[in-house]
């Protein structure tokens, strides 16, 4: 054998072990990117869930805010009650009480409504 044969036959046998080596890389790359795709896909599917939950939470508290700006609304009106909206038999008959001094807006508001709705005492 000459030394040309001798070193053409080593460079092919480099040549073979690297193609091997990089046929097992390429193979875990594509393996690994089976792996990424997947996991990409999880991400986006995660992504549009959590935007409908956003969505869902923000007309969630706009429904919020409306309710409770018409229940503030309704609760800033003035209260009247006459007496022909309330049977004979549910108008209280004994002399109204005091109100207590720390009773809220809308218990005092109540009461002064009781005592319209009793009518005059005799």
């Amino acid at each position: 054998m000459d030394i040309i044969t001798l070193g053409t036959d080593i460079l092919i046998a480099i040549t073979l072990i690297y193609c091997i080596i990089l046929e097992r890389r390429i193979r875990q790359f594509r393996n690994q990117e089976a792996i990424f795709k997947n996991l990409i896909g999880e991400v986006s599917r995660s992504t549009f869930a959590a935007q409908s939950a956003v969505t869902a939470l923000k007309q969630a508290l706009n429904d919020a805010q409306q309710k409770q700006s018409a229940s503030v609304t309704a609760v800033t009106e003035p209260l009247v009650a006459t007496r022909d909206f309330i049977p004979e038999q549910s108008v209280p008959k004994a002399q109204p009480k005091m109100p207590n001094v720390n009773m809220s807006a809308s218990d005092l508001a109540r009461h002064f409504a009781e005592l319209r709705l009793a009518g005059p005492t005799s």
